[in-house]
């Protein structure tokens, strides 16, 4: 027994180690500066002169003339790049002055022609645009801001798995879902860093940039913003600790099997009984054997019976969770974030008429149909023909759209019109016509959904109506009104007669 208690201790040390594990799991910040880099070339770098900027402390460049080549030294460029390769958080500083009207590259990973990964500011269109490839495809995510205005901005963009934030002037202005930014340049040419231009000839920045830097772990933004709010965990994060916990629940079911066998050797010896076998189809199992009978199945030799138990999944936290070959417990995909909504794997929409968009792990995927092609055939002439708003399809005048099927309550009437069918809740019933309750008359007197019982009557609600119940010694004379029988009259008649008797022997 007392063993019994050390494998279970055993067992939390290890899953309390993990979480911990997790929660101290702190490396330093890497900071690659690339103007206080220019000066770490052997050969002396053109085309810029040096000017004053807002942060005192640093240097900062001004940048105007048209024949430039500001190549940041090889070693510099190779330390980028192994920091984009390594880290799941990166962030771009960089400090600008935009000449108005003024296009250009702020920095730039780029071969000749190819660009592997950029940061532009247009004046044209006055937009920030953020270049990078996904599966070697250049994609680029346009965020509308107008940087070119000659005056300071501090501009802040950080990578945190499919998560990109721009923050402008310490404000978070954007933030959106896009899709995996490559870790390498597998085009077979060298990729070179550029500052204040795309390549060699392209994208020449006109301005002054100052504290343009590359700042690895999360909440890079602090080193330009230091009073800026945190927001934890970052995407990066939180797809680090998702990991973590699907680690920590294997574990836990490796744990649970491991005490389930040692609890079960254990009863054994305590009983001090002979080792029993099992048969499972044919397959002979030891006492105290646990095996998988399919995957989400888990079997164990116990006392020579066979006990089977369901695997418990942890529950899936989304609309549409797959199963994947070889696994029991459902898992989410990757969702999409379209137009400042998320849609879940699998969820689908139709942004405008005959265009229907999916996401699909993380991509929304848009398919436009075509009308004569999928819609059905109409046996009407085209001068008969219909087009609803906001349908793909056309449909004939007089079509018995109730017949094709409709979802009205069992107690409302579907009546068609000209371009769609309504439901309408039947008399004695209330509601919208897809759902539709009993009106219960008898709680109000005449109109619509009252009763008009007379007098000498009791109203008792029915399902869909109501009846008028004569009240004792009374016979009806309509749905609605009774009257008293010769029997209840002559009663009557003579109770009164008994009471003036007794009023006038009184009264003497």
């Amino acid at each position: 027994m007392r063993r019994r208690y050390h494998l279970i201790l055993g067992a939390l040390v290890v899953i309390i180690t993990a979480v911990l594990g997790l929660s101290l799991d702190i490396t330093a910040r890497d900071v690659v500066d690339l103007i206080e880099s220019l000066n770490e070339t052997a050969t002396q770098i053109t085309g810029f002169q040096y000017t004053s900027g807002p942060n005192n402390g640093t240097p900062a460049i001004l940048l105007q003339d048209p024949t430039r080549n500001i190549l940041l030294p090889r070693a510099v460029t190779d330390r980028a790049l192994q920091l984009l390769r390594d880290h799941n958080e990166i962030t771009f500083l960089a400090t600008v002055r935009q000449e108005i009207g003024d296009s250009g590259s702020i920095l730039a990973f780029s071969s000749d022609i190819y660009r592997f990964l950029e940061i532009e500011s247009s004046g044209r269109r006055d937009e920030i645009r953020f270049h990078y490839t996904h599966d070697q495809q250049v994609r680029v995510e346009t965020f509308p801001y107008r940087l070119a205005d000659n005056t300071w901005h501090r501009v802040a963009l950080t990578l945190s798995g499919t998560h990109v934030t721009l923050l402008v002037n310490c404000s978070k202005v954007y933030e959106r879902v896009i899709q995996t930014v490559d870790k390498e340049f597998t085009a077979g040419r060298q990729l070179s860093l550029f500052l204040g231009q795309r390549n060699g000839q392209h994208a020449l920045f006109r301005g002054a940039l100052q504290d343009v830097k590359i700042v690895t772990q999360s909440h890079g933004y602090l080193l330009q913003c230091p009073q800026q709010d945190t927001v934890c965990p970052t995407c990066a994060q939180y797809q680090a600790l998702e990991e973590k916990v699907k680690e920590m629940y294997n574990l836990y079911q490796n744990i649970s099997l491991k005490l389930l066998q040692a609890e079960e050797r254990i009863l054994g010896l305590e009983q001090c009984e002979c080792l029993k076998s099992c048969s499972d189809n044919g397959t002979v199992r030891k006492e105290g054997e646990v095996w998988e009978k399919d995957k989400c199945t888990v079997c164990m030799c116990r006392n020579g019976t066979v006990e089977c138990r369901k695997i418990d999944c942890p529950p899936a936290d989304c609309t549409n969770p797959i199963y994947r070959d070889e696994e029991c417990c459902p898992v989410c995909l990757t969702n999409c974030f379209y137009s400042g909504k998320y849609y879940d794997h699998g969820q689908g929409f139709s942004p405008r008429v005959c265009v229907t968009c999916t996401c699909d792990n993380g991509r929304m995927v848009c398919e436009r149909q075509d009308p004569d092609q999928s819609c059905p055939h109409l046996s009407c002439p085209q001068s008969e023909r219909l087009q609803i708003q906001g349908e793909c399809c056309p449909v004939c005048a007089g079509t018995d759209f109730c017949s094709a099927g409709h979802d009205c309550d069992v107690n409302a009437t579907c009546v068609n019109l000209a371009t769609r069918y309504a439901c309408q809740c039947r008399p004695g019933f209330q509601g919208d016509g897809h759902f539709c309750e009993d009106i219960d008359e008898c709680m109000s007197e005449g109109g619509k959904t009252g009763h008009h019982c007379h007098s000498n009557t009791a109203c008792v609600n029915t399902i869909g109506s109501y009846t008028c119940q004569c009240a004792d010694g009374h016979n009806r004379l309509d749905a609605y009104s009774c009257e008293g029988s010769a029997l209840f009259s002559l009663a009557r008649t003579v109770l009164l007669v008994c009471l003036c008797l007794i009023f006038f022997h009184n009264a003497v």
